[in-house]
């Protein structure tokens, strides 16, 4: 069967409003940020952010005929967003609707500081599974939704619309994807039951990518808080574990994921595959070959960038350079490497997409020898593989 688009992507859409700091010079936040202080700025950035431009416009860009599916509020806001995406050729499948709000993130990136996100979710909030063009889903070899957790109704009775909707779309025969964020404690989605909404929606998710620190607030608080509280403040990433990783992927696997990918930050991308004969049958974009997909598990360490400025839309970028590598029938080495390299080609811009390349360009640039953040790792339970340069399971 011949489809129109590689992928559809869909979910949580908003307009990311960047400003720049005059000062690059590293401080503490508490000094920055004082009451009463007036902070110097040199410039701001508008651009689209959300899991469905920061991954859509980057699949794009890498290659992969993509269409969005969002939904923006008849504001000044929307306007943006829309012009935005029309731009990158990729507005067609945005629904305005009136009497709500375009979502809007101000990104606030101090330098030597994390970023810190004020974020108001909007006309996200009020998607539904019957928002989705299905006619036009089934028209596609993926479908790939994004942060459910900061969806009202996709999150609301235990995540009912998530399932149903990512159910119709398996029913098509279009491989489906799902990437996570990671809710505010104290708001309603902070205080939803997450395992049993993954649990609902897992058997009907094909490619399941979210942060290590998304699924282990969702399904292992204790450990989170633990990682919390073990890194002061700081990245927890300094304090991640990647013996963990095999156990929980194991866990998603067992709730319906055919394909886990578990983005560490800094650190790197963890993959996990079920058999060649369950990978295989996951729909329009099961991989070229599925046996030498089958039964792997590997850990590519980051790529570093020639700078950082803003690590904002790094795990999008990430996911787009997973899948575009898949799309494009490359070997689960090759994917997860280029995955690794999306991320650090966001991180060294301010918005979301200036500095994404095709995959052709981002595998020249490893095969030239990248240079690599590399893993302090001492335990026993893998290897590195020099010449793939992953790590695998021992």
């Amino acid at each position: 069967m011949t489809r129109q688009w590689d992928a559809v992507v869909a979910g949580h859409i908003c307009l990311d409003v960047t400003p720049h700091f005059e000062s690059s010079e590293a401080a503490p936040l508490s000094e920055i940020l004082t009451p009463g202080k007036l902070v110097s700025m040199n410039g701001v950035d508008l651009s689209t952010g959300g899991a469905v431009p920061n991954t859509g416009i980057a699949l794009s860009l890498m290659g992969s005929s993509t269409t969005l599916m969002g939904k923006v509020g008849n504001d000044a806001f929307g306007a943006i967003v829309r012009e935005l995406a029309a731009a990158r050729g990729v507005s067609d499948g945005l629904i305005q609707v009136d009497g709500v709000q375009t979502s809007y993130t101000v990104v606030i990136v101090p330098p030597g500081t994390d970023r810190i996100f004020l974020h108001d979710p909007g006309a996200n909030d009020t998607f539904v599974a019957e928002d989705v063009r299905y006619d036009q889903v089934a028209q596609a070899r993926l479908f790939h939704f994004g942060y459910p957790p900061i969806m009202e109704q996709m999150y609301a009775d235990s995540g009912v619309q998530l399932a149903q909707m990512l159910q119709r779309v398996k029913d098509a025969g279009v491989t489906t994807s799902l990437d996570m964020a990671l809710p505010d404690p104290n708001s309603r989605a902070g205080r939803a039951d997450w395992q049993t909404i993954i649990q609902r929606a897992l058997p009907f998710v094909d490619i399941f990518l979210p942060s290590l620190e998304e699924i282990l607030y969702m399904l292992d608080r204790p450990r989170y808080q633990q990682m919390v509280e073990s890194a002061g403040g700081g990245d927890m990433m300094d304090v991640a574990d990647i013996d963990a990783l095999p156990a929980l992927a194991q866990r998603l696997h067992s709730m319906g994921a055919r394909i886990v990918g578990i983005k560490c930050g800094k650190l790197g991308f963890y993959l996990s595959t079920e058999s060649a004969k369950t990978v295989s049958g996951i729909g329009a974009a099961a991989p070229a070959d599925p046996q030498a997909w089958g039964d792997i598990e590997l850990f590519c360490e980051t790529y570093i960038p020639e700078r950082i400025l803003s690590t904002t839309g790094s795990g999008d970028s990430s996911i787009a350079g997973f899948l575009a590598a898949m799309l494009q029938g490359r070997s689960a080495a090759e994917t997860v490497r280029i995955a690794c390299a999306a991320g650090a080609n966001t991180a060294r811009v301010y918005d979301t997409v200036s500095g994404v390349e095709t995959v052709e360009q981002m595998q020249s640039r490893i095969a030239a020898g990248w240079q690599r953040n590399r893993l302090d790792y001492r335990g026993t339970q893998w290897r590195f593989d020099e010449g793939e340069a992953l790590w695998m399971r021992s």
